[in-house]
């Protein structure tokens, strides 16, 4: 944008005179944003230790991008198939599968949960506690982070969820307190909460946890990379703080934050909530994906909408992130223009401008 030097300059003021300050300010906003924007996704890509990112449409991923190293040690370079650990974005699978077992009438998401399971769940604070309520993070139950970083193994996590759930959360297990719940109805993110709900699904379907997600979501959506434990092959992005790499991990409260995943296979994830079912596969009825992303955006079952702590309050977008030791991820669903994007990484490097460059993709082509 020029300054025409032969337009005097009250002609100049007068003629802009008309927009408002707000709209002057939102084009300054834009300006200085694009301004000092890197020129293009694959640029950005070079600021990341290690990371991939996709747009997915109807059709299924529309762009791909990856750059950097699955392990700076064995110099291992990222590529398509290459699985990251992905964080809190698990929680949205875990809400996949309380949904099937809700659609199937084996559960109702709405009834106090003790009718399903072994344990007695009971918040001292009064009031039922229902699969809805864990699902919106609205129980009561906060979390204090000991799954994700006391009770951390080089191996697939010995304790079972049942045992997790009793010593952390059952009223008089070994690392229970009453300070972890809160009245029902407040919001509280927790990690602790999706990890019973890793219980609840094991309870009504009869199946461990690991071999029902992989059963009925991961292979059905032909998820190939996917894991919940630590993978075998040198093809997976070791977790980095800085430039230190600090190996494979597993955690207690897997359920809520331990798939590993490649962006190829999010992308089939995120590819059947635009479409609604992939290569033929439908692992939700329509019903049950509206429940989990209304159309108001608001209440989201999983996924976090307007209202949710970490949402976007002013955009329409479904979105999820997680952050780990090591680890920086994000998930975003854009109903209007059936479209998502994936970013995946494994080290801290904050990734708002790549995120935007996405966004600004999938808007504007």
């Amino acid at each position: 944008c020029e300054y025409n030097r032969d337009i005097p300059s009250n002609r100049f003021f007068l003629r802009y005179s008309r927009f408002s300050a707000c709209a002057i300010f939102r084009f300054l906003c834009v300006f200085i944003s694009f301004r000092w924007m890197p020129v293009n996704i694959a640029e950005e890509l070079r600021h990341f230790l290690g990371i991939s990112c996709c747009i997915v449409g109807e059709g299924g991923i529309e762009y791909l991008g990856y750059h950097g190293m699955c392990s700076l040690e064995a110099k291992k370079p990222v590529n398509e198939r290459t699985r990251f650990l992905t964080a809190s974005i698990s929680k949205l699978f875990v809400a996949t599968a309380v949904m099937q077992l809700h659609e199937s009438g084996k559960l109702d998401i709405d009834t106090d949960i003790n009718k399903y399971v072994s344990l007695n769940v009971s918040n001292p604070h009064g009031g039922e506690i229902t699969a809805r309520m864990l699902l919106e993070h609205s129980s009561g139950l906060s979390d204090n982070e000991l799954g994700l970083i006391t009770w951390r193994y080089n191996k697939f996590s010995p304790v079972s969820l049942e045992e997790q759930v009793a010593r952390h959360i059952i009223r008089g297990g070994k690392f229970y307190s009453d300070s972890l719940w809160s009245p029902s109805g407040n919001y509280s993110y927790s990690n602790a909460g999706f990890t019973l709900l890793g219980y609840l699904v094991e309870e009504v379907s009869g199946e461990p946890f690991c071999q029902y997600m992989e059963a009925h979501i991961q292979k059905p959506l032909q998820m190939e990379t996917a894991t919940w434990d630590i993978p075998l092959d040198d093809n997976s992005a070791v977790p980095h703080v800085g430039n230190r790499e600090l190996g494979h991990y597993c955690v207690a409260e897997y359920p809520a934050c331990q798939l590993r995943a490649s962006v190829e296979d999010l992308a089939k994830f995120l590819q059947f909530f635009i479409t609604g079912e992939y290569n033929g596969s439908q692992i939700l009825k329509p019903e049950s994906v509206a429940l989990m992303c209304p159309s108001n955006y608001y209440h989201g079952l999983g996924w976090w909408g307007k209202d949710a702590c970490y949402g976007y309050p002013h955009e329409d977008v479904w979105i999820h992130g997680g952050f780990m030791d090591g680890v920086r991820t994000q998930i975003n669903f854009y109903p209007r223009y059936k479209k998502g994007l994936v970013i995946l990484s494994n080290n801290h490097t904050p990734y708002s401008k790549l995120e935007e460059l996405l966004v600004q993709k999938i808007k504007f082509g």
